[in-house]
């Protein structure tokens, strides 16, 4: 489902499309549409004001009616100009706005109303709690959300900052995070927020949900940017059920919640139920067989030859023995800054060790986009599986493979030079880079002291697997 920032940038786009701007056509396929006779009430009005709350669309037009709409989980508004094709079957189109340069569809969204200005009061949305997005969000404004959420004083947290009429435009991802960042447990009832508590969860909900609007997408809200590329992941906890939390490696855990069961994702020890009394640490990790056998370089280089492949970061649900689970450094404790001494080294060694060992240890991406470490030798069994030609990989793939072909460069420089530089072009950014690195047509250059991924053609650093490619040409045709 859509949530309240995605919702804002929605409402910008259509702002300026549609405000101020006579519409000329409206048709819907909404049964009550039909009944309601909204093109007779739509149609050749001005459209005086688009505006957001949360997670709710509202047109309002010069003839006091105003038009409502819902994405829920399905929906999606898309602009054309006026002969522009559609990206989507015109079947799914649930209404259709029309000026004399645009024309703008709703597809899929299951919820619509045209409401006169008179009834707008009885109106379900008259309901919504303050918008946590609002621009002059005030003191009556918290004062009004602290005595809504203390109406639901029994409602779970993460059930309560999921309702609309409590706090409006937190949806599913946000919620899982922003109670991970506030460290507060989802099952705690909402009566049992201190007030400094409370003040907490508002303003860090209110700035991850600013930053999702300004960066149009919650890629940049949650993880450094570093944290994010190695992983793929998309956040601390959400999505991440059975995974370790990188901040103190206990498995992140899952709960559905409210009356639509919707899943909340949660570290148990950094977000405890009783603050007072955390669990233990030890009692909610188990430990491989070779947990903390490693405690240098040296011995990690000695323990990825001899694992062959190992991943980076703990995965209790994975395959692979890890990097994580294997050194032997403390965690980060509660209340301390920053990273903590054992996901510092991990992350350090990881780029150390193909660095210092470049003739016998490989660090990349493997088909799934998991970041590994591995030995020369099960990369050259890897290569000769998944390795393909450039000119086999998409489209955007080879364009990028052309500009790293010319010199080595950085991710951000590449996407740039490229032009992808928007929401919708970085995922296919980011889907053609990892392409690359998964054939092995590109690897992240081993240069030392080096902070960010730079790229470099695969056969450049690693010469060797260029033999290989001219022995593969001239294997005779049978």
């Amino acid at each position: 489902m859509p949530e309240g920032p995605t919702i804002r940038v929605t409402g910008d786009t259509l702002r300026r499309v549609l405000q101020d701007q006579r519409i000329e056509h409206f048709e819907s396929q909404f049964k009550k549409a039909k009944a309601e006779d909204w093109a007779g009430k739509v149609q050749g009005q001005l459209v005086r004001c688009v505006r957001v709350h949360g997670k709710n669309l509202f047109f309002d037009l010069e003839n006091d009616w105003t038009l409502y709409t819902h994405m829920l989980m399905w929906g999606s508004w898309h602009v054309y100009g006026k002969t522009e094709p559609w990206l989507k079957e015109k079947r799914k189109a649930r209404i259709v706005i029309e000026t004399a340069t645009h024309v703008v569809v709703l597809f899929s969204a299951p919820k619509a109303d045209l409401i006169h200005a008179s009834a707008l009061a009885q109106h379900q949305t008259s309901e919504l709690g303050p918008d946590l997005l609002k621009d002059d969000w005030q003191e009556r404004d918290m004062h009004e959300a602290w005595q809504r959420l203390h109406v639901a004083s029994e409602t779970p947290l993460g059930t309560a900052i999921m309702d609309q009429t409590i706090v409006a435009g937190i949806g599913n991802i946000l919620k899982s995070e922003i109670l991970f960042k506030t460290r507060l447990h989802p099952l705690r009832h909402s009566g049992s927020l201190s007030h400094d508590e409370f003040l907490q969860l508002i303003d860090v909900s209110r700035r991850l949900m600013q930053l999702a609007y300004t960066t149009q997408g919650f890629k940049e809200v949650f993880l450094p940017p570093s944290l994010q590329q190695a992983t793929g992941k998309l956040g601390y906890v959400y999505g991440r059920s059975g995974q370790p939390c990188f901040n103190c490696g206990t498995s992140i855990q899952m709960v559905r919640q409210g009356p639509l069961e919707r899943m909340t994702f949660f570290c148990p020890h950094c977000q405890p139920f009783d603050p007072a009394n955390p669990p233990p640490l030890k009692e909610l990790t188990m430990q491989p067989l070779y947990a903390n056998s490693v405690h240098t370089l040296e011995e990690a280089r000695d323990f990825v030859l001899a694992m062959g492949m190992i991943g980076i970061l703990q995965d209790t649900k994975g395959k692979l023995p890890t990097l994580w689970d294997a050194v032997d450094f403390l965690d980060k404790q509660p209340g301390e800054g920053g990273w903590g001494e054992k996901m510092g080294k991990v992350w350090s060694w990881k780029n150390a060790l193909p660095a210092t060992y470049p003739d016998e240890i490989f660090y990349g991406k493997i088909k799934g986009g998991r970041a590994v470490l591995m030995s020369m030798e099960k990369l050259r069994a890897l290569y000769q599986q998944y390795h393909k030609p450039v000119e086999q990989c998409g489209a955007v793939a080879q364009q990028l493979w052309k500009i790293i072909q010319q010199g080595s460069i950085m991710t951000v420089p590449l996407r740039q030079v490229i032009g992808m530089t928007d929401r919708k072009e970085r995922g296919l950014f980011d889907r053609a880079l990892q392409e690359l690195q998964v054939t092995f047509n590109i690897a992240r250059s081993n240069q030392p002291d080096v902070e960010g991924d730079i790229w470099v053609p695969f056969t450049k650093q690693y010469p060797q697997f260029a033999e290989h490619l001219v022995h593969a040409d001239q294997t005779p045709a049978r």
